[in-house]
């Protein structure tokens, strides 16, 4: 069988040469003409025949007869003229006369001579129809969406301009013929040929991709739907393809702000729960607060009980101690016990002023030395001859600091009534109290005759003396001495207060 047809296409091909036939078949004759072998694969078209159905020669050699026309029209044809619907290369579909010519050997037929006339079918004009296909053709392509005619086995037989820069070719020529699915890659790929399938099957195929030879590279939506001709069959299919690039976008955004939102909520759980354990913490630290509140008013409480009963056994003491130097018939016994209750005087006021004060921590140094010195100026009987007058900053003491002053205010000026101002002699002695970078200064100063120059603070050899250097070291201070014009006193020590 092989070498029949093999020395049927010999011979065939001999006749085509034939410089009769050449002549008879495409020179002379002025109607569109086409060879087709024994198998309905064109060998041979003429211009006119290329020119009718959109093909160049080299499109058309090799083509299946049945791509153009379908095979219902084929069978029987032979000798015979008919008219019927055929397809041209850009899935266009034209009314048409056609003739078979046989090409026939000693005992069988090699092939056929096809003669396509443009006699339309009875129906519309000619005019009119090559309005319409006019209008079919600009339609498809202005078309913004891609579409491709492809083979029922999906060959691209014809697309659009918006096709083919989806495509990225730069000529239609570089992709006619060649399979539609190969533009696909992995799963696209697979998408692509079950959508084909399902066309070449008369239903519609669809499958969403990303064409990789689109630069940069887009989504699109592609619909493949089967084209039925005249006699039945599917003989083309159509591929619509559509930019959704920005769909898909928008949806990848909508999705990336869900997962987004979902992090967050999660994240709102979490600092739901810190708040919540925050809250418990805050609660637990208000109770704490409230019992520590508690104990400090019930210390603050017993303070100041404390300080009162202080203040009233120091008074009470300070009061049998001067009945008994107002009974005593030595003078010198009188004036220590004098001065042993001015001491005590001076500690009873600081608790007097500290069971009277709402928080027992802090007292009013201006206000406490400022009474301190009106009682030592009334104890004493000398207000008429000598003055003393307190300039005592705004100040806050603790305890510790203000019982050690009130006590070394109490025995300077003391001293100073009793010693400084002999004869009955007036004069002044000032008290004053300044701050200034974290130091405390107390001066106690008296303009009356000076301390005698062998006296020395620091080898005391008095009691007053002796307390006076014991108190400073208490509050961690210096004192020095000044006898011009009168004695001062300077007492520094580190800031202790709050202002």
């Amino acid at each position: 069988m092989n070498q029949i047809l093999d020395q049927s296409g010999v011979m065939l091909d001999a006749i085509l040469k034939s410089k009769e036939i050449y002549q008879r078949a495409f020179d002379v004759s002025k109607a569109a003409l086409a060879v087709v072998a024994h198998d309905r694969r064109f060998m041979r078209a003429n211009p006119e025949f290329c020119r009718l159905t959109g093909y160049t020669e080299a499109d058309l050699i090799g083509l299946p007869l049945d791509e153009i026309l379908p095979p219902a029209w084929i069978e029987g044809a032979r000798g015979l003229f008919f008219d019927a619907t055929y397809l041209c290369k850009n899935g266009v579909s034209r009314n048409g006369r056609f003739s078979f010519h046989a090409i026939d050997g000693d005992s069988e037929t090699f092939g056929w001579i096809i003669a396509l006339d443009e006699t339309p079918l009875p129906g519309p004009s000619a005019s009119a129809m090559s309005q319409h296909e006019k209008f079919l053709h600009s339609l498809i392509e202005s078309n913004d969406d891609g579409i491709l005619f492809l083979d029922a086995s999906g060959r691209i037989l014809h697309m659009n301009e918006a096709a083919r820069k989806q495509m990225g070719s730069a000529d239609f020529n570089d992709i006619l013929n060649t399979d539609y699915a190969n533009f696909w890659k992995g799963q696209e790929l697979t998408a692509a040929l079950t959508a084909i399938e399902a066309a070449s099957n008369g239903m519609t195929g669809r499958f969403q991709a990303v064409m990789p030879a689109s630069n940069p590279p887009r989504w699109w939506d592609v619909t493949i739907t089967p084209i039925a001709l005249d006699g039945g069959g599917i003989h083309r299919l159509m591929a619509i393809s559509r930019d959704i690039t920005p769909r898909v976008r928008a949806e990848q955004s909508l999705e990336a702000a869900k997962k987004q939102l979902a992090k967050t909520i999660r994240e709102c759980g979490k600092v739901s729960l810190r708040n919540e354990r925050i809250a418990a913490e805050l609660q637990k630290a208000r109770a704490e607060n409230q019992r520590l509140s508690a104990a400090v008013r019930e210390n603050e409480m017993r303070a100041r009980e404390t300080h009162h009963r202080a203040k009233n056994s120091l008074q009470t003491i300070a009061s049998m101690i001067h009945l008994q130097s107002m009974r005593s018939p030595d003078d010198t016994a009188a004036s220590i016990l004098d001065n042993v209750r001015g001491r005590i005087g001076a500690m009873a006021k600081v608790h007097d002023m500290f069971c009277r004060l709402e928080k027992s921590s802090l007292i009013n140094f201006r206000e406490y030395i400022s009474e301190l010195v009106r009682e030592i100026s009334t104890s004493l009987g000398k207000k008429e001859l000598i003055r003393i007058t307190a300039d005592i900053e705004e100040a806050y003491l603790g305890i510790n600091e203000a019982v050690p002053c009130g006590l070394l205010v109490n025995e300077i000026a003391t001293n100073a009534v009793k010693h400084a101002f002999p004869d009955g002699r007036p004069g002044e002695i000032t008290v004053r109290y300044r701050e200034k970078d974290g130091c405390n200064t107390l001066t106690i100063q008296d303009n009356g005759t000076g301390i005698p120059d062998e006296i020395d603070i620091n080898r005391p050899d008095t009691l007053g003396m002796e307390l006076i250097r014991e108190l400073v070291i208490q509050i961690k201070g210096t004192v020095t001495v000044r006898r011009a014009g009168g004695t001062a006193y300077t007492i520094q020590f580190p800031k202790a207060t709050v202002r």
